[in-house]
């Protein structure tokens, strides 16, 4: 979303995955990549927001850095839950 020019829309998913992290997840290792990604996407928005010379929209004022941890962010969160999964099976 963030490459297509889309960041702010961007939030909503990223607070529909801290709300259900923080929420309905007991696994301290989601609720940490669901903390990273919201301060990945929150630090950014604040700047844009803050900012008196800012650009018109997020996505242009957005450094690339931002959105590559921001993905970076997004991966760990979609990866952690899995290993959590894996960890706790019974071997065979």
């Amino acid at each position: 979303m963030i490459v297509g020019q889309f960041a702010l829309v961007s939030g909503v998913p990223v607070v529909i995955a801290a709300v259900g992290a923080f929420r309905h997840v007991r696994n301290r290792a989601v609720r940490w990549a669901s903390a990273l990604l919201a301060i990945a996407y929150a630090v950014p928005l604040a700047v844009w927001l803050i900012r008196p010379d800012g650009a018109q929209s997020l996505s242009k004022d957005m450094h690339p850095a931002f959105a590559g941890l921001l993905v970076a962010a997004s991966a760990a969160l979609v990866v952690t839950p899995h290993r959590a999964r894996r960890r706790h099976l019974p071997a065979r």
